[in-house]
């Protein structure tokens, strides 16, 4: 039977629009980081981007005024293979 893991990413912005920037970016209830050039677009899709390079996949995603929610899932193969890649690097 297919095993798989789950991943919650909440971003909260600045005010309503997304325009004004991220307020904070939380993964799986802990804050990612305080450092304000984490709290860039930029640095937002790059983190994205290795999430995919790391077997996950977007499933959900859910929108209020403020904040965003992004839930990714990997099966429990591929968490695997990711942690032996680090090891190695």
């Amino acid at each position: 039977m297919q095993k798989w893991e789950y991943l919650r990413l909440d971003v909260t912005y600045n005010d309503r629009t997304i325009h004004s920037g991220i307020y904070n970016v939380v993964l799986n209830g802990k804050e990612m980081s305080s450092k304000e050039e984490s709290k860039s677009w930029d640095a937002l899709q790059l983190y994205v981007n290795s999430l995919g390079e790391q077997g996950w996949e977007l499933v959900s995603h859910a929108k209020s005024d403020y904040h965003e929610v992004l839930y990714f899932k990997r099966t429990m193969l591929d968490a695997k293979r990711s942690q032996s890649d680090a090891t190695r690097e």
